[in-house]
């Protein structure tokens, strides 16, 4: 349901959102898919496609196989990406929960979140398929990328305030990077395979960090935890 008139909504992208820098991590074709030029995009219904530029919406859903780009919005709800969908969060605030149900790529930049982070079971071979980057703040909720099977898995500078972080079963094949996130439960990253560098490193975790059963090669820190297992410390 659209809470605020669409006409007013669809902008060009002419804020500092759109060209701030992005993680270090990120290699040049990734920071264009996250900060490239805007088109106009439409919510109807509650289905969104293109970029949409500032506005409040209850919930946001992405149909299969359409992209959707968020920026500077509020949503009281949830945000939902469907199979094969690619969804972009900017500096947003989402009440709910952002969910990647078989999307192929889901990207949270910046921004406040209410609820969870999950990305499940997507199809991105070659790309940057889930990345959380720029600070996300996460209140209330946790972070959890499963039976990912994509080019590069992302989490960094995430600010989990009650939640835990979780990465499971996930197929990268060119790199899982987990780095100077602050989780206030637990940081779990277990069962990766392939050849493909996998690193942890510089996450400040107030319970138990645990690595384990993921192939090499495998870098488990330095990082900083009140407890860490197996492969992590």
């Amino acid at each position: 349901m659209r809470v605020q008139s669409i006409s007013h909504l669809l902008l060009t992208c002419a804020f500092a959102a759109c060209t701030d820098s992005v993680d270090p991590l990120l290699d040049r074709a990734d920071a264009a898919e996250l900060v490239g030029g805007a088109s106009n995009g439409s919510i109807d219904d509650d289905r969104c496609t293109g970029v949409v530029v500032g506005g409040t919406y209850e919930n946001i859903k992405v149909p299969d196989g359409a992209s959707c780009t968020l920026r500077g919005a509020v949503v009281t709800g949830n945000v939902i990406a469907l199979k094969d969908a690619r969804l972009t969060v900017e500096d947003s605030r989402v009440d709910g929960n952002i969910q990647g149900e078989n999307a192929a790529v889901v990207h949270v930049r910046g921004g406040r979140l209410g609820g969870n982070i999950q990305v499940h079971e997507g199809v991105s071979t070659g790309e940057l398929g889930v990345s959380i980057t720029g600070g996300t703040v996460l209140t209330q909720g946790n972070i959890q990328v499963t039976k990912m099977r994509t080019g590069r898995i992302l989490i960094t500078d995430a600010i989990l305030e009650k939640g835990n972080l979780q990465l499971e079963e996930n197929v990268v094949t060119g790199s899982l990077d987990v780095a100077r996130n602050r989780v206030a439960q637990n940081l779990e990253v277990r069962k990766h395979g392939g050849s493909a560098a996998k690193i942890v490193r510089d996450n400040t975790v107030s319970q138990k960090l645990e690595c384990k059963e993921n192939d090499s090669p495998f870098v488990g820190g330095p990082n900083s935890a009140a407890e860490t297992e197996e492969q992590c410390f």
